[in-house]
């Protein structure tokens, strides 16, 4: 196959979030060149980590009070981290992973630029709820707009994907996103094949 550039971007990778490094691994293996933009784990300015299936750029962020691992990076910040970050990698094609920060950032930098964008739903904006300390009605306004962000950022890409087919009709209803395909995240199926115990001494259980 053609070896190419790809630019990933993920609010969480790898601690959190495994399918972008499963993807990036797996593009690794192929030989092409994986670039990810995701948040900092910790306090800090933005660094570069050289790690095996990719070269991850992480950006500053802030850990919201409300949940215990996930980082917050500022629009303005993603914004302009991700017009440095392109920049200097220069990728063939950007893969995104969600349309909140970064994703949004790496959708809007793609498109002034040309790229060719492909992106992957994981996250139904009602998994924000039990995170913001506000009322219903305001969680409810929040929740059709963010599908409506859904559906305006992720249809300027050649291609929309989500995990399951029920995800893909939701996102059709909600989001306006007609052509979703539904993909595994990529599970190992080998992991769930039927095991043989022919060979297994079963232990004797006696009920008195």
């Amino acid at each position: 196959s053609t070896q190419s550039r790809s630019s990933a971007a993920s609010d969480v990778y790898k601690r959190q979030a495994t399918f972008c490094f499963r993807l990036a691994t797996a593009l690794h293996e192929r030989g092409h060149d994986v670039h990810v933009v995701a948040a900092r784990n910790d306090d800090g300015p933005d660094f570069v980590e050289h790690r095996p299936e990719a070269t991850v750029h992480r950006l500053k962020s802030w850990q919201p009070p409300t949940h215990e691992y996930y980082r917050l990076v500022f629009p303005p910040l993603a914004r302009r981290a991700m017009r440095r970050i392109m920049a200097q990698v220069q990728p063939d094609v950007v893969h995104v992973h969600c349309h909140y920060m970064i994703g949004a950032a790496a959708i809007t930098e793609a498109e002034r630029r040309r790229i060719r964008t492909i992106s992957t739903n994981h996250f139904m904006p009602e998994n924000l709820e039990p995170f913001l300390p506000f009322p219903q009605w305001f969680l409810d306004r929040y929740s059709r707009y963010s599908w409506w962000q859904m559906g305006r950022l992720m249809s300027k890409g050649a291609v929309v994907t989500t995990p399951t087919a029920l995800a893909a009709r939701a996102m059709a209803e909600r989001a306006g996103l007609q052509n979703v395909l539904p993909v595994s995240n990529g599970i190992d199926a080998s992991k769930y094949e039927p095991v043989s115990y022919t060979h297994l001494t079963l232990p004797t259980i006696y009920s008195v």
